[in-house]
């Protein structure tokens, strides 16, 4: 198996100072789950990504796993739908929740939730 490469920091080192580590290593972990899944990333990458020492990432997590929980943890952000009719409200929420996937304020946390279908389904169990 080819080892995985990791990538360098998006962000100026100037910008990612004045991030709160928790969210440096949240952003780090949700776009690695989504570009490596769940079982190629690691602690490591994620710090590496983060630019922080894999110590913090632990501080803060306690474990991968909870890390994932984390990073793939979001608000749907759903409005009101009772204004909404009975007939139109299936389309509506469905754009809502293209919107929110997809749309211009989608976020960061939604690719974590394509790292691994066994792993999201462990992570709804809880």
């Amino acid at each position: 198996m080819k080892a995985v490469a990791s990538k360098k920091p998006k962000q100026q080192p100037a910008q990612t100072a004045r991030e709160p580590a928790p969210s440096r290593i949240l952003t780090a972990a949700r776009r690695l789950f989504g570009e490596l899944g769940y079982e190629r990333n690691t602690i490591r990458l994620v710090a590496e990504e983060a630019s922080i020492h894999p110590s913090l990432v632990m501080r803060y997590f306690g474990t991968k796993e909870k890390l994932f929980t984390a990073a793939s943890s979001f608000n749907l952000k759903l409005p009101d739908f009772s204004a909404i009719g009975t007939k139109n409200r299936g389309p509506a929420i469905v754009r809502h929740f293209i919107e929110r996937w997809e749309g211009e304020n989608a976020g960061d946390e939604l690719p974590a939730y394509s790292a691994s279908p066994s792993r999201i389904q462990a992570v709804k169990k809880r």
